[in-house]
């Protein structure tokens, strides 16, 4: 059956989409990854051809930052909607890759694929300063009846979110299988987001083994049903609620915050049936202008929607999570242990006193640091790892610290809350001299 929907579900969307990358703190600190050094970066599947062009010039970032502000403002009004659609689309394609270069991909890429989805449909037939221009001018404007040219775009966006939770649901069977459910790992995992965002939540879960085994359970269950029910009309409702209610569950035991998801979610709610409730207000519009037929859905829409399935799915299948602009979100199926792995940066003096140096990278966030401190300690060796380690010393350590030797260790570090941070294994990587931070040839 041909999905159906009426004009204000799908302003709706733009709506909520809009707003959330106004108010996106990704968005805000973007354009400061463009001063971050070249010699740091592990270029994400996708951007390699273009990575070396990146950030571009001094100028663009800045330009980008005003033009993605300007657009979605007129795409959350509904000023030349089309045009701001596609003008917000490519100014966050550019704009959200530059942190992705450094350190962990942070998963924005849901605003990326949800405003190219608007930007391929009609989204400003309703609540819309374009509409309301039409109706002045004595234009064809949006009919207030459920059509394929309204429920099509919106069953896509089902069907992005549906892909979001499924791949991740599906490695961690491949991964794992049921040990991911039946063993620890789901506590283990909490314990490492924990150790990441430095404090434990009040509501200790990791104290019921059973119960985090039931939640892990019930998480993959979620995960691969969401997109098989997707494409069922009468689900709306009740996906949008679970959508929301397990990142609320998800951030309150995990610690992680995915508001600019969910918040997206919240505009693929049938909000027509909503206000048709309270006052008829879609009722009276009719007196406005002429109506139009109930039409097909646009090919842009078809064409734009099939190429975002087609690269998150492409994505997923090769569990492909740093990437950009597509990627398989995170999966938490790697089985984990008690220890997590981190850099430690200690300074010997002349007389061979030692003290351990914290680094802090301007600009650049808690998490975002950890995964480059796992790039730099693990995914990286050879040349590639010294160039990384000195531009990782040079863009952290004070003046004061640059004396004597400064040496570089992986430690592995505890992750159960009781002893978080313990070391449990050191393992020597390079040294640097450190007034110049070059290589030194072998540990002293």
């Amino acid at each position: 059956m041909v999905p159906r929907a009426f004009a204000l579900d799908l302003a709706a969307l733009r709506i909520a989409v809009a707003a959330v990358v106004l108010t996106s703190p990704d968005v805000r600190a973007a354009r400061l990854a463009a001063t971050w050094s070249v010699d740091l970066r592990a270029v994400p599947w996708g951007l390699g051809w273009v990575a070396p062009a990146l950030p571009g010039p001094e100028w663009l970032p800045l330009t980008a930052t005003v033009l993605l502000m300007a657009a979605t403002t007129l795409l959350l009004v509904g000023l030349w909607t089309r045009a701001s659609a596609t003008l917000a689309t490519l100014s966050a394609v550019y704009l959200l890759a530059l942190p992705q270069l450094v350190g962990t991909v942070r998963h924005t890429h849901h605003l990326v694929w949800f405003l190219a989805l608007i930007a391929c449909s009609p989204c400003g037939d309703a609540v819309s300063l374009d509409r309301h221009f039409r109706a002045r001018r004595g234009e064809a404007v949006a009919d207030d009846e459920a059509t394929p040219r309204y429920g099509v775009p919106l069953r896509l966006g089902f069907v992005v979110l549906g892909l979001v939770y499924f791949f991740p649901g599906l490695w961690k069977l491949v991964h794992g299988g049921w040990a991911w459910v039946a063993s620890d790992q789901f506590i283990h995992q909490m314990h490492w987001k924990w150790a990441q965002m430095g404090r434990v939540p009040a509501l200790r879960v990791d104290q019921w083994p059973l119960l985090c085994q039931v939640g892990a359970g019930l998480t993959v269950a979620f995960e691969l049903g969401f997109l098989p029910l997707a494409v069922l009309t009468r689900w709306r409702i009740p996906l949008v609620l679970g959508c929301v209610a397990f990142h609320i569950a998800i951030e309150q035991v995990m610690l992680i915050p995915f508001q600019s998801l969910w918040l997206c979610a919240l505009g693929l709610w049938p909000w027509t049936d909503v206000l048709r409730r309270v006052d008829g207000w879609l009722g009276r519009s009719r007196t406005l202008a002429k109506m139009l037929p109930s039409p097909a859905p646009t090919r842009a829409t078809a064409w734009g929607g099939a190429l975002l399935v087609a690269g998150i799915g492409l994505a997923g299948a090769r569990e492909q999570t740093a990437g950009w602009p597509f990627a398989c979100y995170p999966t938490f199926a790697r089985m984990v242990g008690e220890a997590m792995p981190l850099l430690e940066v200690t300074r010997r003096g002349p007389e061979g006193q030692r003290a351990v140096v914290p680094l802090r990278l301007a600009g650049v966030d808690g998490q975002r640091h950890l995964g480059l401190q796992w790039q730099l300690g693990l995914d990286v060796v050879g040349p590639r790892r010294t160039r990384g380690l000195t531009a990782y010393l040079r863009a952290g350590l004070r003046p004061s610290d640059r004396s004597g030797v400064v040496c570089v260790d992986r430690t592995w570090v505890s992750t159960v809350p009781e002893r978080v941070g313990r070391r449990m294994r050191r393992d020597p990587l390079e040294c640097f001299d450190g007034r110049t931070l070059e290589p030194l040839p072998a540990r002293p």
